[in-house]
């Protein structure tokens, strides 16, 4: 399991014990009128969490039930999920709505680089920006593969694992270090078309 998951996993059994235990309330094993009453609690609070982080504390629960040996038959719980769907009505929060990573966004922010769209003459970093941007966009990576923050337990992509192929086949050859659907593995994609598609038509533009 991954440090960060683990961490989160241990946050969300936590927070059900110091909610359970001074009401004398079962945690280990639980019941669903304890989880519901700790569903409310938690997003009614002060500093309330958002229902996206209750799913997760609630693997952890699940978790924590499996490794101690206890089943989890709360599994898709009709009653659970009514309570779900009452505190999301009573509690509604504003939707988050992503920037859409587009060819257009792609260019237009390509367009303050200094030397574009002539790839020989850009700096390493832009070269890299460049090539970061294009994968984002035409081959689905999320931007987590591809940038780091503090306490991340996965590396950021680093310089050394962006190659520029100058040779008879033209293109970028990517390494992820550690990609999130395949923890403690590697690999590399090489990617061409993506970066060469969107040199050629800022020319023709």
């Amino acid at each position: 399991m991954a440090a960060g998951t683990a961490r989160t996993y241990s946050a969300g059994f936590n927070s059900l014990r110091q909610f359970a235990e001074p009401r004398g309330l079962p945690c280990l094993p639980t019941d669903k009128v304890t989880l519901g009453a700790w569903f409310h609690h938690e997003v009614s609070k002060a500093k309330p969490i958002k229902m996206a982080s209750l799913k997760k504390y609630m693997s952890g629960v699940r978790w924590e039930h499996l490794v101690n040996g206890f089943t989890w038959p709360f599994a898709g719980d009709e009653w659970l999920e009514l309570v779900k769907k009452s505190i999301r009505r009573e509690f509604p929060s504003a939707p988050f709505l992503k920037v859409p990573f587009t060819e257009h966004l792609i260019r237009q922010l390509a367009e303050h680089i200094p030397n574009w769209p002539r790839l020989h003459k850009l700096s390493f970093n832009s070269l890299l920006w460049v090539c970061a941007s294009a994968i984002l966009h035409f081959a689905c990576l999320r931007g987590g593969e591809l940038a780091g923050r503090k306490g991340a337990d996965r590396r950021a992509i680093r310089g050394e694992d962006v190659i520029i192929q100058d040779g008879e086949s033209k293109g970028v050859a990517i390494r992820v270090r550690q990609p999130k659907t395949q923890p403690g593995s590697a690999y590399q994609m090489t990617f061409a078309k993506a970066i060469l598609d969107l040199h050629s038509r800022n020319i023709q533009n």
